[in-house]
């Protein structure tokens, strides 16, 4: 699939080509893919869309951009983008990034990843945040990332603009910080 391909799918084919086609994974710096979260800020680097596409690997925030250049593409309206994190130590800060937009007077989350997987809708931005929390702290405890226990007061939301491609995992989270902190 061509850029300018991607860009002229309808929102089903768009949901359905990043739910089914893109693997859950990430490219490291020598070309080689890396199936499941990048834990390696060395060699991971967030990803061009043009390079999502061609590779069909993305972790969540590479498919955050990708979506982020299909909306913008195509003229929707009040696109924002936010990352959400559990900050457990220096090393270990589980966190997944969503791309939101507005249309009709609605909020709507498209979210393509296993566990929060659908398009949201919400009267509230507020709405859709306090969603967001809830079904992130579910889906860590779901897939054993964290205990049920666990102390979820270090859990933090960014909106963040648009980030540089290519930067590492940390410059990531350091560009997010610099958004509006949500929750």
């Amino acid at each position: 699939m061509t850029l300018q391909e991607f860009k002229n799918l309808n929102l089903e084919e768009l949901y359905k080509y990043t739910k089914e086609k893109l693997e859950y994974g990430w490219v490291d710096t020598k070309g080689k893919k890396h199936y499941g979260s990048n834990n390696n800020d060395l060699e991971y680097h967030l990803q061009k869309p043009e390079e999502t596409i061609e590779r069909n690997i993305a972790i969540c925030w590479d498919k955050t951009e990708l979506l982020r250049y299909y909306f913008e593409s195509n003229n929707y309206e009040d696109i924002k983008t936010y990352l959400i994190y559990l900050y457990i130590t220096d090393d270990y800060c589980p966190s997944h990034s969503i791309i939101t937009y507005k249309k009709n007077n609605q909020y709507i989350w498209f979210e393509t990843s296993q566990g929060m997987g659908g398009i949201r809708k919400y009267k509230k931005e507020e709405e859709l945040l306090k969603d967001l929390k809830r079904l992130f702290i579910e889906d860590l405890i779901v897939n054993d990332m964290v205990d049920k226990d666990n102390d979820f007061s270090k859990l933090v939301c960014y909106q963040y603009k648009k980030p540089s491609f290519s930067i590492r995992g940390s410059a990531f989270y350091n560009h997010a910080r610099t958004g509006k902190k949500v929750i």
